[in-house]
């Protein structure tokens, strides 16, 4: 019911009222957002995000990681304006940010100024590590605990994606074989070309903003670069080390080593889909172990 009502604004309209006139805010003409699982719509300056019943976890670390993070990073976020509770589900109301997804707008981007981006977005990314998280706050996490889970669970979350046999009977074995850092850091857990805005003045492309907190947690901040090898760099290698040197890496521990972390990690992540991953970046012809997973999707150079 949820998946089928989540942009459907006629079913929505009432409710987005609702909250506009509890709010004080101004009732202008929403429009869903395509993405994501929570419902979300846009109109002027603002947006309203209304999370699943069963998601209020997520609206409480959204909100609490925006109001922790305001100020502190050198990338626009969005700024929360109310947070409440209708028809059981929690919703925050936030200020809009300018500009277009990444995604939208990578293939028009020149490489030079891809390479300008991501050691932008490696900066940021370590801005947003160095923020301190209060042991009360929800977003911290038993990252000892949770490790171990997502470790455990890795062979069957990865049989029940349907990943070949070819590698999932390697999993265990190369997560055996990890020395992982144990060091947490604030992670938005989620960085991804569809997380990411920008703009283009000039000829010159730069970021607008960054959003989506709701998975955000203290965790290992290699945890992070999975994320970005992946869903930004995308198996680019040139792309990948410019970030990592911009976080703050030497490049003598840009190694074969970190990329098997970096894979160990992918392994380990709340919503690995190695199949899925499969199909959108295919390793070479003839490779068969995780190993060379590792190389074409987080090579160092």
């Amino acid at each position: 019911m949820w998946r089928e009502k989540r942009t459907d604004i006629e079913h929505w309209r009432p409710k987005l009222r609702s909250i506009c006139q509890r709010e004080n805010l101004p009732n202008g003409e929403f429009l869903p957002f395509a993405d994501g699982s929570a419902a979300v719509f846009g109109a002027g300056e603002i947006v309203i995000k209304v999370y699943h019943p069963n998601d209020l976890e997520d609206c409480l670390r959204e909100e609490e990681s925006l109001n922790l993070l305001a100020g502190k990073l050198d990338i626009p976020l969005p700024k929360v304006i109310a947070t409440g509770t209708i028809d059981e589900s929690r919703y925050l109301v936030m200020s809009r940010l300018a500009g277009d997804t990444l995604a939208n707008r990578w293939t028009e981007i020149p490489k030079a100024q891809k390479k300008s981006l991501l050691a932008k977005l490696g900066e940021v990314t370590k801005q947003l590590h160095e923020v301190q998280v209060p042991d009360s706050s929800i977003i911290k996490v038993d990252a000892t605990a949770f490790m171990q889970r997502q470790s455990e669970s890795a062979h069957k979350r990865q049989a029940e994606c349907k990943l070949d046999q070819l590698w999932l009977t390697q999993i265990d074995e190369f997560l055996g074989s990890q020395k992982l850092p144990k060091a947490c850091a604030f992670l938005h857990t989620e960085l991804m070309r569809d997380h990411l805005l920008v703009t283009e003045k000039g000829g010159k492309w730069q970021f607008s903003g960054l959003f989506d907190f709701a998975e955000s947690m203290t965790l290992p901040a290699e945890y992070e670069f999975a994320a970005v090898g992946l869903f930004v760099t995308g198996g680019d290698s040139e792309l990948l080390r410019h970030y990592l040197l911009a976080y703050g890496y030497e490049a003598s521990e840009l190694n074969f080593e970190f990329s098997r972390r970096l894979l160990a990690f992918t392994l380990l992540h709340r919503y690995a889909n190695l199949s899925w991953y499969l199909s959108f970046l295919p390793p070479p012809k003839g490779a068969t172990k995780l190993d060379d997973l590792a190389r074409c999707w987080f090579a160092m150079m």
